[in-house]
């Protein structure tokens, strides 16, 4: 990632009142999440923002709330400095309309009352985009592209990266460099559900992200229904139960224990066990389930090191084994001293 580039792209948010974010639509559903990950992020930064999005998939409505989007379809905004207001009401008048404020106590003067129209010194957030509108890039004053494909770099400003850096990681990367406390219960689950639906790509910063967005107060089982509801194999139940539970340190060793519990929740057994592998296999991975265990690592020694320590049987890059005499902890830190 272009960290200069990233500066630049934080200092234009900051200097723009009026924003614009322009998504795929339609074209790609998946980032959905992501572009609404960041308008509720630009609203709580004070941002007058649009939402340029003319199609809003089913499987992520439950993400929308609609009491951010009151002002978003407007043209213009009166702004009343130091006014501390008791009431305020509008009437239709032949010549037009009419505003009303009433104060508790300083009186506003006309000094005080600034009309800005909300087409002018606008900035675009073109999100996932490959060609934005011609139309929307005129009426913008500066135009910046945020994308995951690797191209696209039409903009003024381009948070372009290539590589399996999911559109969700790369707006928590923005976020997280304009105000790493800006990740509210609404922003949090947003990113949480576009990262959990590349699963696909997960990488160990995508783990580091989960556990960092599941530390907000989200309600990661509302998200996970959602986004599994349709999918009635036992892998999925157990994969986002695993996630939810994962542990990730410092130290590049990922691990999680499971309990009995947690196979009679989501139906499933330690049979699927090995498609929750695959999803986690890019780095040193250690689960921990009644008497066995299994220890991953695509560092083949490292699992020759580990079964020597355990006394397993390897297969590949995993290695089973059974607990003995010892608990997960005891096994967890044997394990950690050689990653």
């Amino acid at each position: 990632m272009d960290f200069g580039e990233l500066k630049k792209i934080n200092e234009a948010i900051k200097e723009y009142s009026n924003i614009q974010i322009l998504t795929s639509g339609r074209e790609n559903e998946s980032d959905f999440p992501a572009t609404l990950a960041l308008f509720y992020s630009l609203k709580k930064l004070g941002k007058n923002v649009n939402l340029k999005n003319d199609y809003l998939p089913e499987k992520y409505k439950f993400l929308i709330k609609k009491e951010f989007f009151g002002s978003s379809e407007a043209d213009f905004v009166i702004s009343v400095k130091n006014a501390d207001l008791s009431r305020l009401f509008y009437e239709k008048s032949p010549e037009g309309l009419n505003l009303y404020l009433k104060t508790k106590g300083r009186k506003v003067r006309s000094e005080d009352v600034k009309f800005n129209s909300l087409d002018s010194q606008k900035l675009s957030l073109a999100v996932g985009i490959n060609s934005p509108p011609e139309r929307e890039l005129k009426e913008s004053r500066e135009v910046i592209s945020i994308n995951n494909q690797g191209k696209a770099d039409f903009g003024s400003l381009n948070l372009i990266v290539k590589g399996s850096l999911s559109l969700s990681e790369l707006i928590f990367d923005l976020l997280y460099s304009i105000n790493n406390k800006i990740f509210d219960k609404n922003i949090s689950e947003a990113l949480l559900t576009g990262i959990l639906e590349n699963t696909n790509s997960l990488t160990f910063e995508s783990l580091k992200k989960i556990s960092f967005l599941t530390k907000q107060e989200v309600d990661f089982e509302k998200i996970s229904f959602q986004l599994y509801k349709f999918e009635k194999e036992k892998d999925y139940l157990l994969l986002r139960r695993i996630l939810k539970k994962i542990k990730v340190s410092d130290n590049n060793l990922n691990w999680v224990f499971l309990s009995a519990k947690d196979f009679q929740e989501t139906s499933s057994s330690p049979k699927e066990l090995a498609f929750c592998f695959k999803k986690l296999s890019f780095s040193n991975f250690l689960c921990i389930w009644g008497n066995q265990g299994v220890f991953y690592s695509p560092n083949e020694s490292l699992t020759a090191k580990a079964s020597e320590l355990l006394a397993g049987e390897k297969k590949g890059k995993g290695l089973l084994f059974s607990l003995g005499k010892s608990n997960p902890v005891e096994v967890k830190e044997k394990i950690s001293r050689y990653v």
